[in-house]
């Protein structure tokens, strides 16, 4: 028996494979129109000869083996019949660009046995199928790659357009800002501009300052004593000359300029007035230094007139010298400083206390230099001007008090505005009180036929007080009699009680127990009164003896300082006068009851007491002011 052999692949009959054996097909399609075609048919096209490419082919046959006649006819068939008629495996779809073109063949192909080419034809059916088939598959796997991009390319289109809603949302509130920080940056430009006036001011009034005030250290060389006289204190005064011939400039102007001139000549004069005391003050020590290293050889019998007949001799010689002494240049700078500050002040007050202390000089001058002299008739000026002033602010405030005018209240008490007058009468009797002009104006006589006395004073205070009350009570009467007098009464008693409040302040402060009453009305109620200072042992016995002076001197029934009151009935200045005694004296028993009180400490009350008048007695005390025990009962 033979053993079966394996079939051995045919051999490949290149022959038909060979250019000259192949005929072109009148069907044939131009080979331009595939690319997978015009390949195929370039290596069909080639020579076969050489070894590699048999070698090829060889390999090509044993890949796709021959199969026999009757399962081709059968697969080809099936093929066939599975594909339709117009599917044959030769012919190509004329609209697929991929398709091969191969060379037409015949429809008829005749089942015998397989002739030449045959094989060839099989395999290059067989190669052309399965290249398709991988380019379907690449084709697959191609289309599912770019569905894969296309769903990213979906969820990046999704990212995409919610960065655009973003972009856009950002974009509008953008816009918004820009919208709102717009006003904000104008207005940090007007703060910076306003930033740069400021800072250009700043430097123009540090500049003004340098030139118009003194730094800390020449301040310091004309006021403090630590600086000794020197170099540095006269060049600081040279510089408040220089400063007082620049306000000349200041001065002319019609603006705040004028003010600021003022204030800064206000300043410089006070400044120099400094200046000048602390010169005085050295020129007077270095003189008493002279004196002490002079060796004088006095007589036993020379007496002190003697000693001083020279300096006599030469204060006189000076005071004739000083009426022929030219003061013009003085005088005109005095007068137009003065006659600024006169004008410029709104308040009668401060216009009564220039007037009276113009007044007070000129009267010092008069006597000095006598009455003919430059400075004399200056200073007469100024005062009748000063005068002029504060009695036309005392016109233009009753005036006021007439203006506006109102019933009385239904309490008929007395106006805010007659109080407010009230008061301003209060503190001009107190600038009056306080001056040394009070002895000149006694009886009413004025010092010139210019000027007025205080009595002139009190007319033109209290006559439009008393108008408006009358004018006011007026308003009323449609309502009776009877409360337009009430109104008049309470009018006049608040008059009365504030020239009697007025007097008592007074009188307390003369009899020496203003001191002591202010302590026991402000000390602490369990703090001993005899701890505080100014009011021991000691001091209390220098306040009895204060007051055992007072009553020495005292007048029960009138007091100078209601000489100038005027009225209809003269026991109205002898009501007010015994009420501030009264008052004077209560204070005096409240000061008895806290020394006697134990808690207060004072070492035998009885014997600090009884030293000096009243004696620590009411009795004495009420006989001693005069004062009836009706009236203080009452």
């Amino acid at each position: 028996m033979s053993s079966p052999t394996s079939p051995v692949p045919p051999k490949l009959n290149t022959q038909y494979l060979s250019s000259s054996n192949r005929k072109p097909s009148s069907t044939a399609s131009p080979a331009t129109r595939n690319p997978l075609s015009l390949r195929i048919y370039k290596v069909l096209g080639a020579n076969f000869d050489d070894p590699s490419t048999r070698e090829a082919f060889e390999a090509l046959v044993e890949y796709y083996p021959p199969e026999s006649e009757a399962h081709f006819t059968t697969k080809h068939d099936v093929s066939k019949a599975a594909a339709g008629a117009g599917s044959d495996s030769d012919t190509e779809d004329e609209n697929d660009p991929w398709a091969v073109r191969w060379p037409a063949r015949a429809h008829s192909i005749p089942a015998v046995g397989l002739g030449p080419g045959t094989t060839a034809a099989r395999a290059r059916q067989s190669l052309q199928r399965d290249v398709e088939g991988r380019l379907a598959d690449g084709g697959k796997k191609f289309l599912e790659a770019f569905g894969e991009v296309d769903k990213k390319l979906d969820v990046l289109r999704d990212h995409v357009q919610v960065m655009n809603s973003q972009c856009e949302a950002m974009e509008t509130r953008l816009r918004t800002t820009n919208q709102s920080c717009k006003y904000l940056l104008e207005r940090a430009e007007g703060l910076r501009a306003q930033q740069q006036t400021t800072s250009t001011r700043q430097e123009i009034i540090g500049l003004f300052l340098d030139r118009f005030t003194l730094s800390a250290a020449e301040l310091e060389a004309i006021a403090s004593r630590d600086v000794p006289v020197g170099k540095q204190m006269f060049d600081a005064m040279d510089k408040l000359e220089r400063i007082r011939e620049d306000c000349r400039v200041l001065m002319t102007g019609e603006g705040g300029e004028t003010k600021a001139g003022l204030d800064i000549m206000s300043s410089t004069s006070e400044q120099l007035e400094e200046g000048s005391q602390k010169l005085h003050r050295w020129c007077l020590f270095e003189f008493r230094q002279l004196g002490r290293d002079a060796h004088v050889e006095v007589e036993p019998l020379m007496t002190e007139a003697r000693l001083h007949a020279e300096d006599l001799a030469a204060y006189h010689a000076q005071s004739n010298y000083m009426p022929t002494i030219r003061l013009e240049k003085l005088c005109t700078p005095l007068k137009v400083r003065v006659q600024q500050t006169i004008r410029s002040q709104e308040g009668s007050i401060t216009s009564y206390k220039i007037a009276n202390l113009l007044e007070f000089y000129m009267i010092i001058m008069r006597r000095t230099v006598g009455e003919e002299a430059i400075l004399s008739r200056a200073l007469t000026e100024l005062t009748e001007i000063a005068y002029t002033v504060f009695f036309d602010t005392l016109a233009a405030h009753g005036r006021s008090l007439l203006r506006f005018l109102h019933p009385a209240e239904d309490d008929l008490v007395a106006p805010v505005s007659l109080r407010d007058a009230a008061q301003v009468l209060k503190e001009i009797i107190a600038v009056y009180d306080s001056s040394l002009l009070r002895d000149e104006h006694q009886g009413g006589v004025a010092l010139s036929d210019e000027m007025q006395n205080f009595d002139t004073t009190l007319a033109a205070m209290v006559d439009p007080m008393l108008e408006m009350c009358r004018r006011m009570a007026a308003l009323r009467e449609r309502e009776g009699k009877w409360e337009t007098a009430i109104f008049m009464i309470n009018c006049l008693t608040y008059l009365q009680t504030t020239l009697t409040e007025k007097h008592f302040e007074d009188m307390l402060n003369e009899s020496g127990l203003e001191g002591i009453y202010k302590h026991i009305n402000s000390k602490d109620p369990e703090e001993p009164l005899s701890r505080l200072p100014g009011a021991s042992g000691l001091e209390l016995t220098a306040v009895l003896t204060s007051f055992d002076a007072f009553l020495s001197v005292l007048d029960p029934i009138s007091s100078p300082r209601l000489a100038l009151l005027r009225a209809p009935n003269p026991r109205i200045a002898t009501r007010i006068h015994q009420a501030a005694l009264e008052r004077v004296g209560r204070v005096y028993l409240r000061v008895v009851e806290e020394v006697r009180a134990p808690k207060n400490k004072y070492e035998a009350p009885q014997s600090l007491l009884g030293s000096r008048r009243p004696f620590g007695q009411e009795a004495v005390l009420w006989q001693v002011l005069g004062v009836e025990n009706s009236g203080v009962n009452k």
